[in-house]
């Protein structure tokens, strides 16, 4: 059955010429290997860009840039008030004077502990605001897009899910998306082959 099988048994080809298109066979499968790996780093650096391309095209058009709010914090310094009348301590004062000094770093101790008290409290306390604002705006989008879609599309005995935090899970604009690009390739790719 030579039918089937390649001629690679010549016998009438000289041994210089076969000898040339064995190197030529070795030297194209390492080209090729070459080239196979090449073209797939390439096809994964084009996908990936791609991808990032539409992810960031996405986020503008859609506008879904979840960026959370900032919180500033106003640091209210108390200046610490000075005594006006400044006395020369006397020889008895002199033996006091390393309690009171000790006393008197012990109190701005307590002083400064107490106002770093106070600026944590107001910093959670403008938390806790920020966070109440953005979880009352959020409350009223969400009831805002749900009276628009009961308002536009009423259906009989259906009841609504009014959760503060209802994940967005379905395809939404992504398919649409999907859709319309692949439309616009279509309507493309025919204009473009239809004329040659």
């Amino acid at each position: 059955m030579a039918i089937f099988q390649k001629g690679n048994n010549q016998t009438s080809i000289p041994a210089e010429i076969q000898e040339y298109y064995e190197t030529g066979k070795r030297d194209r499968t390492g080209v090729a290997w070459l080239l196979a790996i090449g073209t797939l780093l390439l096809t994964i650096i084009l996908a990936a860009g791609i991808f990032f391309a539409g992810r960031w095209t996405y986020r503008k058009i859609a506008g879904s840039d979840n960026k959370a709010p900032v919180v500033t914090q106003n640091e209210n310094k108390q200046q610490e008030t000075t005594d006006p009348e400044v006395t020369t301590p006397s020889e008895t004062e002199k033996h006091n004077s390393e309690a009171e000094r000790k006393a008197e770093e012990q109190r701005k101790a307590e002083a400064e502990a107490q106002k770093l008290k106070e600026e944590q409290k107001a910093a959670e306390q403008l938390k806790q605001e920020a966070e109440r604002k953005t979880a009352e705006e959020l409350a009223a989008k969400k009831k805002a897009e749900q009276q628009n879609i009961a308002s536009s599309s009423p259906v009989a005995g259906s009841s609504v899910a009014t959760g503060k935090d209802i994940p967005e899970t379905g395809p939404g604009d992504t398919l649409a998306i999907f859709v319309a690009v692949s439309f616009l390739g279509y309507v493309v790719h025919r204009f473009r082959f239809a004329k040659r």
